[in-house]
């Protein structure tokens, strides 16, 4: 099985994805890791990859039998929507996102949860700006093999179909 996830920032990506994994016993990969490294001494708290360095992690990805991806929905990545079985799109309502994207950029400030990057005010304004990029045009090709799920309940009512 392989399964695509792809959504906007503070969709819930990870978390599904993490779900899917423990109840299919599928590895995932949020393919924020494939284009960032950790970086403590960097601004931002993380390094961007060189463009081959990104090409070759997600190949090896691609590579393997089964595997759940998350994304927002970058071009780079665009090969996967057309390697895999299945694609899981959230599509959150605008105003929700917003209010995820603060109350994480709070909890992380505050140590409470962890984070690849550095929450400044900087960052949280990028990522309010990413909630309103949508991978809508992306997807259409691949509507046959999508489900979208438009709230929380839509991505429990989907993982408890593999519920073990």
């Amino acid at each position: 099985m392989k399964i695509y996830i792809i959504g906007a920032v503070a969709s819930g990506k990870t978390t599904l994805a993490k779900t899917l994994s423990d109840r299919l016993d599928v590895p995932y990969y949020s393919l924020d890791n494939v284009v960032h490294l950790p970086d403590a001494q960097s601004p931002t708290g993380n390094t961007k990859r060189s463009v081959t360095e990104q090409a070759q992690l997600f190949a090896h990805i691609l590579q393997q039998d089964r595997y759940i991806i998350e994304d927002v929905g970058r071009p780079q990545f665009t090969k996967g929507l057309h390697e895999v079985d299945h694609i899981l799109f959230l599509d959150f309502p605008v105003y929700q996102l917003y209010k995820r994207v603060i109350f994480r950029w709070l909890k992380q400030g505050v140590g409470i949860e962890a984070s690849n990057y550095k929450p400044t005010v900087a960052m949280l304004s990028k990522m309010l700006k990413w909630t309103t990029t949508s991978s809508k045009r992306q997807i259409q090709p691949f509507l046959a093999k999508t489900t979208i799920l438009r709230n929380k309940r839509d991505n429990q009512n989907y993982s408890d179909q593999f519920e073990v």
